[in-house]
């Protein structure tokens, strides 16, 4: 909550005209306050592979679910879970070198886009930061911020996004604050 309180102080009216101008911008992150806000609500991405098994579809995922049935912790069901799981203001971390990168979209399963944002939560790719690569994701954007379920705001940090056919992040709700 403390970092919803700071983020509101910095001025929203700034952060909105960014947002409707069509601005990604840089903000210095909070990570650490945001942490400690809530520290029992760590997900760890343990794979590059893009695959879901915890659950039939990502809306059913929840935190308690994974890892899966395979041991591994996907981006994909990490945002599932995140986004399923109250009370919410998770954090996404990765324990993966930045190479090789996330597939988005790749065998065996293709599963497409990764599932919209509708939960606040933080996304970290490190150090040394995560690269997510679209080029199996066919005619999708990277990441998808859309309304979200409660006020709050997302916030995508230390990765490298690339090779989508749509942008790198779409944000269509919102608030969002991207240090890529």
């Amino acid at each position: 909550e403390q970092i919803w309180r700071e983020l509101a102080q910095l001025g929203w009216k700034i952060v909105t005209a960014l947002l409707v101008a069509g601005m990604v911008y840089s903000v210095a992150p909070s990570y650490t306050r945001y942490a400690a806000s809530a520290p029992n609500l760590l997900i760890t991405v343990t794979t590059n592979m893009d695959f879901m098994d915890a659950g039939p579809v990502c809306q059913a995922i929840m935190i308690g679910m994974l890892p899966g049935p395979d041991g591994l912790v996907s981006l994909r069901e990490a945002i599932c879970a995140a986004n399923n799981t109250p009370p919410f203001n998770h954090i996404i971390n990765s324990a993966i070198p930045p190479m090789p990168p996330i597939m988005v979209g790749s065998p065996p399963q293709m599963l497409g886009p990764l599932p919209m944002i509708t939960a606040p939560m933080l996304i970290q790719g490190g150090p040394p930061g995560m690269v997510i690569d679209g080029a199996a994701a066919g005619p999708a954007n990277g990441f998808s911020i859309g309304p979200l379920v409660i006020p709050g705001a997302v916030q995508i940090i230390w990765m490298t996004i690339q090779n989508f056919q749509g942008n790198g992040i779409e944000i269509t709700g919102g608030p969002a604050i991207v240090q890529i």
